[in-house]
């Protein structure tokens, strides 16, 4: 079952990466390089604001669906849905504060309806996208994943033909976002359920014990892969930014491969590794045998696609192309690191996680802004590659000791 769940995944993910991949040779002609510059920032900027929406509940959900009966688990989604409306009023100050230091030069307004409004999206989107990786509805979910991607490049590329900013392209997006959205709907509405104002408050305080621990790593990952170009906007400019982030995606790639690995492996993780010994031992034997194929996978797909970037990618964005390998090697080490950190989601140890993902991003910030200065754009993808290598090392080390812990339970 794991492996034909991963395996619908991967189909689908690729399928999902591929068409913006294979679009961009199109969009880096169509868009000036200040333009994609500027669409690159505000996507990093939507990464970052996105997850203050909703707080992104995915390991909260997932781990209380392997321990708990089906009223509570449902009263549990139907919070997380609560919690969207809240969390995005409580956002918008900071929204409005930090816009400016980011961009110049760019409609205020509309960017921060985008940001808002797309923010919404994602997350009622992600907690559709849990529901139906519990139930193990792997092609539904890449199925319809797949329609609002080829709905958002077809709209961005017609827009871009009109007019040829970051808006255009944007508005593609939303118009995705808007149909998947709206497909999901039937899947989250069996889980919806009343929740009595007298309960609302301590249902309320449990949710956020867990998410907010968890909302500092998550925010501090996310920094880790999109702040950098945040900094970039503002050491260097847009045109920069365009170059970094092509170089970027094609580093990503190798992501596409862990991304889908891990949508099957923790639905696996949490209900096998519960349930004796011996298969908590296979679990980990598994874990093992994957964090040596995602180094040589890395290795293998960054070299691969530096020789690629330059057949296919105008002049004006040559020059960067040992970004790719080194963001391949860092996405390796993330892909490591999310195997292994189930252990601590599964002992409620999320402020450990929380703790080493802002030691992670302070580290990253710093290092940005010192080697960005010194080596340019390189230093920004070895600030991201020494990032995630401590992030690993250090989640390894505590899910090991979590992992002796959980053990005794079993014996």
């Amino acid at each position: 079952m794991l492996r034909r769940q991963a395996l619908v995944y991967l189909v689908g993910a690729s399928i999902q990466k591929l068409i913006p991949f294979l679009l961009l040779p199109l969009y880096t002609r169509l868009m000036p390089i200040e333009e994609f510059g500027n669409y690159a920032s505000f996507i990093a900027f939507l990464a970052m604001f996105s997850l203050l929406v909703g707080l992104k509940p995915d390991s909260y959900l997932l781990s209380s669906y392997s321990r708990d009966g089906i009223a509570e688990f449902n009263e549990k989604v139907t919070i997380c849905v609560i919690l969207i409306p809240i969390s995005l009023v409580v956002s918008f100050p900071l929204i409005l504060l930090l816009a400016p230091f980011f961009f110049q030069h760019i409609d205020y307004l509309t960017l921060i309806l985008l940001v808002l409004f797309s923010s919404l999206l994602l997350a009622f989107i992600q907690i559709c996208s849990v529901l139906l990786q519990i139930q193990e509805r792997a092609i539904y979910l890449v199925s319809l994943q797949t329609l609002s991607i080829l709905v958002a490049n077809g709209i961005g590329v017609t827009l871009l033909y009109w007019n040829d900013t970051w808006s255009s392209r944007v508005f593609g997006d939303l118009v995705g976002s808007i149909l998947l959205a709206f497909l999901l709907l039937k899947v989250i509405k069996p889980h919806l359920k009343l929740v009595e104002f007298a309960n609302l408050k301590n249902a309320l305080t449990s949710a956020l014990t867990f998410l907010l621990p968890v909302f500092v790593h998550v925010v501090s990952f996310t920094f880790l892969n999109v702040g950098d170009r945040l900094i970039i906007q503002s050491l260097l400019g847009a045109d920069a930014v365009a170059k970094y982030s092509v170089a970027y995606m094609f580093g990503m790639i190798v992501g596409v491969f862990h991304d889908s690995f891990l949508k099957a492996w923790n639905p696996y993780f949490y209900s096998k590794v519960i349930k004796s010994l011996k298969d908590e031992r296979d679990v980990n034997r598994h874990a093992r045998i994957y964090s040596l194929f995602s180094i040589i996978l890395g290795v293998m797909v960054g070299g691969f696609f530096s020789v690629v970037y330059r057949l296919v990618l105008p002049t004006e964005y040559h020059g960067v192309e040992y970004i790719i390998i080194i963001v391949s090697l860092a996405y390796s080490l993330e892909g490591i690191r999310k195997v292994y950190s189930g252990y601590l989601f599964l002992q409620n140890k999320t402020r450990i996680i929380a703790k080493i993902a802002l030691a992670s991003v302070l580290m990253n910030v710093l290092l940005n802004y010192i080697l960005i200065r010194l080596i340019d754009l390189d230093g920004a993808a070895i600030a991201t590659l020494i990032a995630f290598l401590n992030m690993m090392i250090f989640t390894v080390y505590y899910s090991r000791k979590s992992r002796l812990e959980f053990q005794s339970t079993l014996e």
